[in-house]
């Protein structure tokens, strides 16, 4: 009997020594692995470091918040705290479209990847600004895959401003805008600005990188101060911009039409409630393309640049015909084609890394038969689940 026990003990200590639910110290928790540390047959491992700024996150330099940030699958149960070095690891993870859900912190941002396969190795670099983070590099089984750097641009009023010089976001519309200490700030009229010119119905123009939610901006240009000369009501309609509104000083108007009058090409026209003289070197435009004064037509929405006049009136000096039903949430990339296949209107190519895929509602400003690999080109519509942006809109650059 002694020895039958004796056997029964020896067996337990045993599965206690061999794992028995036991995880490694040093690795980041997993809830949907169970103490696993190989992946499944069929799934894939996502791994990486999250990054605040140009400074990884670590336990010495954020304290109590690197302790309550999580990576997560979408969908499933798994999920990851990071270590003392920023790392996280997620295994197990279902063949398929995959998101990842970054929060604690003050952070909640869901990152869209490629598709992953059965048995791949995601490796990333995400880097978090204020309550959204962005994927800024991403190796799979050992090849760089191209991330998500398209060029993007907004202009309009700011709304719901917060944060501070080194880590800050607005509203634009519906546009979600990030900056840090490195987005440069720019202004007209001679003035200098820096992050202490943004205030909440301030107009300014932002360019920069478009993110999976958010516009992470290189430069913000701040066009007008809040209710400076010119603007009075704190909208942006009618309103004259640019901050020295003296004559001979640089300015821009941006409004409805709403009459105009005299002889091409010297016309007076009426944009709210600000007049515009046009001149034989004022150049109309459309979506960059140059047109003659004879696409004028009122009710048109017109944002024109040019020189202020004594009499408060603006010389123009370009026009640019606006689109009125523009979607200031679709989104935009530019660069050049490559990869281009099918037959039109039906093709697929990249540009900067975004694979696109066109159809007959697609909107091809310069025909599609034309289009070779290496145009530099633009291209508008949405960003698909799978990583595919689907064009409303393909133009020539």
């Amino acid at each position: 009997m002694r020895r039958f026990l004796g056997l029964i003990l020896s067996s337990a200590l045993v599965v206690t020594a061999c794992g028995g639910g036991a995880k490694a110290p040093t690795s980041p928790s997993n809830s949907s692995a169970s103490g696993a540390t190989s992946p499944a047959t069929g799934s894939a491992t996502i791994r990486g470091t999250v990054t605040g700024g140009t400074n990884s996150l670590t336990a010495g330099s954020t304290g109590a918040a690197i302790a309550g940030l999580t990576v997560s699958v979408v969908g499933t149960s798994i999920s990851s705290g990071l270590d003392a070095t920023g790392r996280f690891s997620l295994a197990n993870v279902p063949a398929g479209a995959a998101q990842l859900r970054v929060t604690g912190g003050g952070t909640d941002s869901t990152l869209t990847l490629r598709p992953v396969q059965a048995a791949d190795t995601v490796e990333l670099v995400v880097v978090v600004s204020g309550s959204a983070a962005a994927i800024s590099s991403e190796v799979r089984n050992g090849q760089q895959v191209p991330t998500t750097s398209a060029e993007a641009e907004a202009e309009g009023a700011i709304d719901t401003l917060s944060g501070s010089a080194s880590a800050f976001q607005f509203k634009i519309g519906s546009r979600v805008v990030h900056g840090d200490t490195t987005t440069l700030f720019t202004a007209g009229g001679g003035r200098t600005a820096s992050f202490a010119s943004l205030k909440n119905g301030v107009v300014v123009e932002v360019k920069g990188q478009q993110r999976d939610t958010f516009i992470l901006a290189t430069t913000v240009h701040v066009e007008d101060g809040e209710n400076e000369p010119g603007d009075d009501n704190g909208d942006d309609d009618g309103d004259d911009h640019g901050g020295n509104q003296g004559p001979g000083t640089a300015s821009e108007v941006r409004g409805t039409l709403k009459t105009i009058a005299g002889s091409k090409p010297t016309l007076t026209l009426t944009i709210d409630t600000t007049t515009v003289h046009t001149t034989a070197s004022t150049e109309v435009k459309q979506h960059g393309t140059s047109l003659t004064f004879d696409a004028l037509k009122v009710g048109q929405n017109l944002h024109v640049n040019g020189t202020r006049q004594a009499d408060g009136s603006l010389t123009a000096r370009e026009v640019e015909i606006e689109d009125e039903n523009e979607n200031e949430d679709e989104f935009r990339v530019e660069g050049a084609m490559s990869a281009l296949s099918g037959t039109c209107p039906s093709i697929k190519f990249t540009v900067a890394g975004n694979p696109v895929s066109t159809s007959a509602t697609t909107r091809f400003d310069d025909g599609c038969t034309g289009l070779k690999n290496g145009d530099s080109i633009e291209v508008r519509g949405s960003k698909q689940t799978n990583g595919t942006v689907a064009a409303t809109r393909v133009r020539r650059r």
